[in-house]
């Protein structure tokens, strides 16, 4: 992947990312993730590779050691403009993250995070403005329930493989990944089907019928 391949996605919105890879052939049970909604306001779509945190069902509470390599190192390690997954390991909604840890990624220069479960400090979350996707809040976290076992390595979040590195994009419509092997057709497509759209909300305004005016197909 280039910067020059991510860049040309910047402000392509998440839906018509979905339909470019729709366009490409593939299955959106196999790229959009289920449930992820944003829990801060945020505007435009938020993309980046990803960095992945996993969690393991487990009756122990998860040991400060593993907190510190899989969790806050997965922060310290990333890139700016990196999207950290953390893929919480259950359909429970527990808090896997509050307001420092996020803190720390907008310090870090993360572009977002995408949890596959939940996250508490809204109000807090709102003034730091780093955008944050999950499936809901919770006041509690996951100890007891789930623990951090991996760090940087393929997760399954939303119901779909995120592996290091693949792209990750999400906004008030929901996430997705982009397999990296398949960015540069992404990249190839995204402007073709924006033109469409541009010129279908043109002639919708000039009066044109929706009959013949709706980009069909993509």
């Amino acid at each position: 992947m280039s910067s020059e391949q991510l860049d040309a996605l910047r402000g392509a919105s998440a839906t018509l990312l979905t339909d470019a890879l729709r366009r490409l052939g593939h299955d959106p049970r196999t790229f959009a993730m289920s449930g992820i909604r944003p829990m801060v306001k945020t505007r435009g779509t938020t993309i980046g590779p990803a960095v992945t945190t996993k969690y393991e069902v487990s009756r122990e509470r998860g040991g400060s050691d593993d907190i510190r390599r899989y969790v806050f190192k997965t922060v310290d390690d990333a890139n700016p403009g990196d999207v950290w997954v953390t893929a919480s390991g259950t359909d429970q909604v527990l808090s896997m993250m509050g307001d420092i840890i996020i803190l720390a990624c907008k310090q870090k220069g993360l572009a977002g995070i995408v949890i596959d479960g939940g996250c508490r400090d809204t109000e807090e979350m709102n003034e730091i403005g780093l955008p944050v996707y999950a499936k809901g809040t919770c006041l509690y976290g996951p100890g007891g329930v789930v623990r951090p076992v991996a760090a940087n390595v393929p997760v399954v979040c939303g119901g779909v493989e995120v592996r290091p590195g693949d792209i990750v994009a999400a906004s008030v419509d929901g996430a997705l990944v982009i397999p990296v092997e398949v960015l540069p057709d992404v990249v190839r497509l995204v402007p073709e089907l924006e033109a469409k759209e541009a010129h279908a909300r043109e002639i919708i305004l000039q009066g044109a019928p929706l009959v013949t005016s709706y980009p069909l197909g993509g």
